[in-house]
């Protein structure tokens, strides 16, 4: 059941406020986590595209660990 806020009420704006940004952050970063990215291997110097996370690289079959700091 969604929230239900008071418009004329200052202190339920303010958690609407806090709601929307928090749902926002959680999107986004659940976007960029899953989304993939282009990378080069360290082993190999060739480009494939990653996850965050271990990956094996597909030119050489190295693990090649894509770390995202997500700090917002």
């Amino acid at each position: 059941m969604p929230k239900s806020y008071k418009l004329n009420s200052r202190s339920d704006m303010k958690k609407l406020g806090k709601d929307i940004e928090d749902t926002i952050i959680k999107k986004t970063r659940e976007t960029v986590l899953h989304d993939k990215y282009d990378v080069e291997c360290p082993h190999c110097g060739k480009s494939f595209k990653a996850r965050s996370g271990r990956n094996t690289c597909p030119h050489c079959n190295n693990i090649v660990e894509l770390t995202l700091n997500i700090n917002f």
